[in-house]
């Protein structure tokens, strides 16, 4: 059969086709994926875009000019094409909240862009009177706090709180042998605290919940127990108290010729009392070891040890010596080095002489005191001495000579003079009378 044009023109447009390139930028991928391909002329070709995690489809180019943001393009060939994909980072935006009875950090508000994959963290604070109870994040309960999430999709956070219901806790404190009220004990509820009053009765109000219950009072021991508070309301608690084993220790203050000494004060672990008239003294203590110490001013400290373990009475005897400070030295001429001999030393009323070889000693009470030292001939020395810790103070002196005084000179005239005429007086010849 004979080829007719009409035949000759199908045949023709049958033959054309066009290239189409497919690519991507960021990250995701196309359906076709990614590549290049050949369409018969007329041929309708649909894209779709889909983007990777992390990422979203931001638009495409058409033979590098912007053609949508729809994640399906539709390209008809009639003549070669580019496609590209363009994709950007996802980000996204937090709201945080806070519920009645709290605040949280970041405070409320709407935060972001936060790219894809970023770590927050959020910490919920209740106000006084409430507690924390948990995290709504879209819908999701989280208990921790604070709280560190991952940021990959928009998210709602909601901080909750609830009121704390409060427990009472009252009873009355008294002696468990004679159930007589204490008053001015110490009540205390893990750092709460409370005093008895004068009946003995307590009252302290605290949040709900389980506490160590402490009460403490001089003389009785300390009483320790875990109450339940947990449910609120008012629970009663009447605490028995034993007193404390106690151990006396006494005795007597006295000089060396046993003389009492009045007023000392006698220490030991936080316990003191001062001797009265007699030099007697007691004290009031817990059994155990102690090392007793006994002072007064100007006289020599002194302690003893006592084992006051079991309760008791103890007896010491103390003697103390008059506290004593020595101040000694030599003296020695500034210009030689030699020493010098009877040279008066003076401390206020304390007063000796320095020997053959220069030295002395003075022993004095303990005080601040003006040492000077004297000697004719010699320059006075003096210097402002510290001896009121009892001890032995060195203190070795240079004493400078007095300068000649100088002489003026209507004086050495009036001595020339004077010789001159002397001598005159004595060679002039003897006359006889006629």
């Amino acid at each position: 059969m004979p080829l007719r044009r009409e035949h000759l023109s199908v045949v023709v447009k049958a033959l054309v086709t066009y290239g189409l390139d497919i690519s991507v930028r960021g990250n995701g991928t196309t359906d076709p994926v990614p590549g290049s391909y050949t369409y018969a002329e007329g041929t309708t070709v649909t894209v779709t875009a889909t983007p990777a995690a992390g990422s979203v489809f931001d638009h495409w180019e058409l033979d590098g000019a912007f053609a949508g943001t729809s994640t399906t393009i539709n390209v008809t060939m009639t003549a070669y094409h580019a496609i590209v994909a363009v994709f950007a980072v996802a980000t996204y935006t937090v709201t945080i909240k806070a519920g009645v009875g709290g605040s949280t950090s970041p405070v409320p508000g709407s935060y972001g862009p936060y790219s894809y994959g970023a770590s927050l963290t959020v910490t919920a604070t209740p106000s006084s009177g409430y507690r924390f109870e948990s995290w709504l994040v879209d819908g999701i309960t989280y208990y921790a706090n604070p709280l560190t999430l991952t940021v990959n999709t928009d998210l709602s956070l909601t901080a909750t709180f609830s009121a704390i219901p409060t427990s009472t806790l009252s009873g009355t404190v008294s002696n468990a042998e004679t159930n007589v009220p204490i008053a001015g004990a110490t009540i205390t509820l893990d750092g709460n605290v409370a005093s008895t009053g004068s009946d003995g009765k307590f009252s302290l109000t605290v949040n709900a919940g389980v506490y160590t219950l402490t009460v403490k009072v001089g003389g009785y021991q300390d009483y320790l127990e875990t109450v339940d508070l947990s449910k609120g309301g008012t629970v009663t608690k009447d605490v028995k108290l034993s007193k404390t084993p106690q151990s006396i220790i006494q005795g007597t203050v006295k000089d060396s010729a046993g003389n009492p000494i009045s007023l000392a004060t006698v220490t030991s672990n936080g316990y003191s009392a001062t001797t009265d008239g007699s030099g007697n003294f007691t004290l009031t203590v817990p059994p155990k070891a102690y090392t007793v110490t006994v002072s007064k001013s100007g006289w020599r400290t002194e302690s003893l040890s006592i084992d006051a373990s079991t309760a008791g009475t103890y007896a010491l005897s103390f003697t103390l010596t008059l506290a004593e400070s020595t101040v000694q030295g030599t003296i020695t001429d500034a210009k030689t080095g030699l020493p010098i001999a009877d040279a008066t030393v003076t401390i206020n009323t304390y007063s000796t002489t320095s020997d053959t070889n220069g030295n002395y000693v003075l022993t004095v009470t303990p005080a601040a005191y003006t040492l000077t030292v004297t000697k004719e001939g010699y320059e006075t020395w003096s210097q402002t001495l510290d001896t009121t810790t009892p001890a032995t103070y060195i203190i070795n002196i240079t004493l400078t000579k007095k300068a000649a005084p100088a002489v003026e000179p209507k004086w050495i005239l009036l001595g020339i003079t004077i010789i001159g005429l002397a001598v005159f007086l004595i060679t002039k010849p003897k006359t006889t009378g006629g």
